[in-house]
């Protein structure tokens, strides 16, 4: 408890030290999802640093993040342990793009992550790498600007990590009202002030978590991976409270929520599919100029 106490002391200081760079922002997010027949309540922690340099045709924009997951695990497990359960989520992002030309970027990234219940010392298990690579085109069509990114991502999307397309396309209705359709997510926004804005959206999200101290189920095989997948519906507001501060609360329906378990050759030992359910959230971000 302690080494993981000493682990989020040090994650949540280094995201707010991305303070001291200019463009950027910092935030935190809460979500909520209620109890159903099949599991107690589980909630989401999410505190997030962006920030970004220019270096003429190179870009780079960084993403820090630090989650915390808890809810009580829906398996019965052969031993005593407690069915309370914590999963903890660092990573750091890197989106390098170049631009081929005034309608072409191409784009990198590179995302090491530390997932993990931290129940025992820190180790090479816990740690995974994602990225991608992507092409974005810009234009206008009807006078209306849009952009389209597609390319290939070693993600964790559905849970496991895999190779994934991914394919996004944006545009401008108009000047209230912007469309995102793709995957992994697909939103719509629209600006009902100028300083509030309404957005809904569906999202494929997903964690694969290294179980540093094995579970054992009723047939005492040893699980140490945790694949988690759900898909969500949600309705988001958001409201500039001034040009530094913004808030944002939402609601929304878990249309999927798979859990599995995995053994160390990634063999599924067990899986949960959990009731749709509805989830509630809310967040703050500090945007610096």
């Amino acid at each position: 408890m302690e080494n993981r106490f000493v682990l989020f002391l040090v994650l949540s200081l280094s995201t707010k030290g991305f303070a001291q760079t200019n463009d950027q922002n910092i935030g935190w997010q809460y979500g909520l999802y209620p109890s159903g027949k099949d599991y107690t309540t589980m909630s989401k922690s999410k505190l997030y640093g962006n920030f970004a340099n220019q270096f003429k045709t190179l870009n780079f924009e960084h993403t820090v993040e630090l989650e915390v997951d808890q809810f009580d695990f829906p398996f019965e497990f052969s031993t005593n342990r407690s069915r309370a359960f914590y999963a903890y989520d660092f990573s750091y992002a890197v989106d390098l793009s170049y631009a081929l030309s005034e309608f072409m970027e191409f784009h990198l990234e590179f995302e090491p992550s530390i997932t993990s219940n931290l129940e025992n010392a820190l180790s090479s298990e816990d740690i995974f790498f994602y990225g991608g690579a992507f092409a974005l085109m810009s234009g206008q069509i009807d006078s209306k600007p849009f952009s389209l990114k597609f390319g290939i991502a070693y993600s964790r999307y559905l849970g496991e990590p895999e190779f994934l397309p991914v394919l996004t396309f944006f545009t401008r209705i108009s000047e209230k009202l912007t469309l995102k359709m793709g995957f992994p997510e697909s939103e719509i926004t629209y600006r009902l002030t100028p300083s509030g804005t309404l957005s809904a959206g569906l999202e494929y999200e997903g964690k694969y978590v290294n179980l540093s101290s094995p579970f054992y189920l009723k047939e005492n095989d040893p699980a140490e991976k945790l694949k988690w997948e759900w898909t969500s519906l949600n309705l988001n507001y958001s409201y500039d409270l001034s040009k530094l501060w913004s808030f944002e609360v939402g609601a929304g329906y878990l249309l999927k929520n798979d859990f599995s378990l995995r053994n160390e050759r990634e063999e599924t030992l067990s899986t949960i599919k959990l009731d749709s359910s509805p989830f509630f959230s809310s967040g703050i971000k500090l945007m610096f100029n």
